[in-house]
């Protein structure tokens, strides 16, 4: 499958068009949406005539971004000017979008061709995607499970060849879940990198980031690079990198002490079938060249409370945001914003507060022990559709706990704002995919770019294509 960078070089070359590149995208969405369920909306009339917009640009010699007439499938947690907003939820149905948030306008002056919203859980709140207004997005391995969440519906885009690149969000694991459900590559970039404005500057205490998921890592780093100016406007943004993302890709990677765990403070162990991707990729480190020891110590010290006080974020945010028809809202979110607002400032603040703390013992190890934390993504196989579904309807309040045990190693580095990727290395029994985590030291996604790039090169996965969907792109 072409990557969305030689896309945008192909419609530079005048190989092809933007209109065609957005034909193309409609005719494979066509012939694998009723399957996968991974769009919810999309205007295609207007998806042709930005494409034709793109294409009377080109003809003009205007300047020109980087992605110019990729499209792009927009995960719809986000707010985008005169589409529904309506967040996966039947309580939002009808609402509509306003403005572009900046992330959205920042895509479209980086050459993307907005290309309809993917399916998501109802608020994203969930490690699944699965609401009851739209349905579960299913995995392209596997029809009977889920893609993970929340953004399910971009990965399932990028696993059966749709589309090469999509927007996705991760406020606790949303894109590096489904990107290890589905066998693709997601990087959460750290705490500030990418502005959230125009209206507001940070969710969930800044846990909450937008980023993409793709096949290709060199995809990846440039669409990041496009979002990166700072918002002078907010109250703090990351440290502007000292080059471009995907320019770091050509520098050398230096030989890295990578800890290697499968304890977390909810849960002190995987499943069998993924404690084999942690082995797996743990050697195929050692074979590169890297120094890689067990490494415990990361959640040795953390409080019990650390979960709840996660939770607070989580429950503070349904309370503030979600509360507009709060009788159609599903179970498990309704019983999130009751709780959120029955917890005190106080609460809320000494909650936060042991975040931090938190967060500042776990950023120690890297430097002084680590480079680089190896865990698993997810602690199990991606679950059935509909398992999450049912908890929701049937007893909202475990949802917390099995949301912690489904998901129990990405929610951390939310909290301590450092960039983390899912890595698609390993398949279970050759059919379906496990990826590995691989946390960075704070702020540094060159570092984490680089190592996916070699890892990229010496286990290639983008050929990797459901056998239903093989030939789709032109994926073999």
């Amino acid at each position: 499958m072409n990557t969305a960078l030689a896309i945008a070089e192909s419609i530079r070359q005048r190989e092809r068009s933007a209109v065609e590149e957005a034909q193309d995208y409609l005719s494979r969405l066509d012939r694998v949406n009723d399957s996968l369920n991974a769009v919810v909306w999309i205007d295609r009339d207007q998806l042709l005539r930005d494409a034709r917009a793109a294409d009377d640009a080109l003809s003009r010699g205007q300047n020109l971004g980087p992605f110019h007439g990729v499209p792009l499938p927009v995960k719809g947690l986000i707010e985008v000017a005169g589409w529904p907003l309506e967040m996966g939820s039947r309580a939002c149905a009808g609402m509509m979008g306003k403005n572009d948030a900046t992330p959205i306008a920042r895509m479209r002056a980086a050459g993307f061709v907005l290309a309809g919203l993917t399916n998501t859980p109802e608020f994203g709140s969930i490690p699944v995607t699965e609401s009851e207004r739209f349905g579960p997005a299913k995995n392209p391995w596997d029809l009977s499970l889920n893609t993970g969440g929340s953004s399910g519906g971009s990965s399932a885009l990028i696993a059966s060849g749709v589309s090469p690149i999509a927007h996705a969000s991760d406020g606790g694991g949303s894109i590096r879940i489904p990107a290890s459900c589905c066998g693709i590559f997601g990087l959460k970039p750290s705490r500030g990198r990418v502005p959230k404005g125009p209206v507001i500057s940070e969710v969930m205490a800044g846990a909450a980031v937008d980023g993409f998921v793709t096949r290709d890592v060199a995809d990846s780093a440039a669409a990041l690079d496009t979002l990166v100016t700072p918002d002078l406007g907010a109250w703090y943004h990351a440290p502007l990198p000292t080059q471009p993302f995907v320019k770091s890709l050509k520098e050398p990677l230096p030989k890295l002490r990578i800890g290697f765990s499968s304890r977390t403070p909810v849960r002190d162990s995987c499943s069998n079938e993924v404690a084999k991707s942690l082995d797996d990729a743990d050697q195929l480190l050692r074979t590169l060249g890297h120094d890689v020891f067990e490494f415990d110590q990361w959640c040795a010290k953390i409080p019990p409370t650390i979960a709840a006080d996660f939770t607070k974020l989580w429950q503070t945010t349904s309370a503030y945001v979600w509360m507009t028809h709060p009788e159609q809202m599903e179970p498990y979110n309704r019983h999130l914003a009751d709780q959120g607002r029955v917890t005190s400032s106080l609460d809320y603040t000494q909650a936060h507060l042991r975040l931090q703390v938190f967060s500042r013992w776990i950023i120690s190890h890297w430097g002084p022990s680590i480079d680089f934390l190896l865990t698993p993504t997810v602690a199990e196989l991606p679950p059935m559709n509909g398992s999450f579904a049912e908890l929701s309807r049937t007893q909202p309040q475990s949802m917390i706990a099995r949301g912690f045990e489904f998901a129990a190693y990405t929610c951390w580095f939310n909290i301590t704002g450092q960039p983390a990727m899912s890595v698609p290395l390993y398949w279970h029994d050759d059919k379906i995919p496990v990826g590995v985590q691989l946390v960075a030291p704070p702020f540094r996604e060159d570092l984490a770019f680089q190592l996916a790039r070699q890892l990229e090169l010496a286990r290639p996965w983008a050929h990797r294509v459901p056998r239903r969907f093989v030939g789709l792109s032109g994926t073999h």
